[in-house]
């Protein structure tokens, strides 16, 4: 498998800061907040969040594709997990970011060694997914190969990203892991995707 290293121009300026990715001040967004004078009204009421049925049922109407996240443990095994929670960030430099529930052994595989591959998967890979959202995956049913980076790497996806970490933040009861992008492989295909629990394809788009 050949991969295609990320082209990064910085012909119209310094290059981006590979790490850090400080904190903003202002909102979640990173816009200043306006300075004046008090809101006449007063201080906002408290933000009751609403109950997590009604959270998860919301966001199941969200259609997403699904990713595989790999690596190695701290000993060199290959470990993995799926997620869904997976998106672009930036194209310069080029970052993607995606989410671990907390107490994932992937997430302290990837903290730890700072590496890791996201594997993007295809409309025929739905074992392949079930088999990563389990507690243990037995690799010698995975078919896969070593990537230039080390980390294990999916035969089979439509694409496989390989990273290396720069940050992670708290988000609740889930870690938001930065990633700056090293190398990529991609085929053709329709990507597997999840809606309202239930894993599906889509139709009707080439090839």
């Amino acid at each position: 498998m050949s991969y295609a290293k990320p082209h990064r121009n910085h012909a119209h300026g310094p290059p981006p800061v590979p790490l850090g990715l400080p904190a903003m001040s202002g909102d979640v967004l990173g816009r200043e907040k306006p300075s004046g004078p008090a809101d006449p009204a007063g201080p906002a009421e408290p933000v009751v969040p609403v109950d997590s049925a009604s959270f998860r049922r919301a966001l199941g109407r969200f259609a997403t594709g699904v990713t595989v996240v790999t690596g190695l443990d701290e000993a060199g095994a290959p470990i993995g997990a799926t997620v869904s929670a997976f998106s672009s960030l930036s194209l310069d430099p080029p970052l993607i970011l995606f989410c671990l529930v907390n107490e994932s052994a992937t997430l302290a595989s990837v903290m730890a060694t700072k590496s890791c591959a996201i594997n993007i998967l295809s409309e025929s890979q739905e074992r392949t997914s079930r088999l990563f959202a389990g507690r243990t995956v037995d690799w010698a049913l995975v078919e896969h190969e070593r990537a230039e980076n080390g980390v294990p790497v999916l035969t089979g996806c439509l694409a496989t990203i390989q990273t290396q970490v720069q940050a992670t933040y708290p988000g609740g009861d889930h870690a938001i892991v930065v990633a700056m992008v090293t190398a990529i492989s991609t085929t053709d295909g329709k990507p597997l995707v999840h809606h309202q629990g239930e894993y599906s394809s889509l139709v009707g788009i080439g090839p």
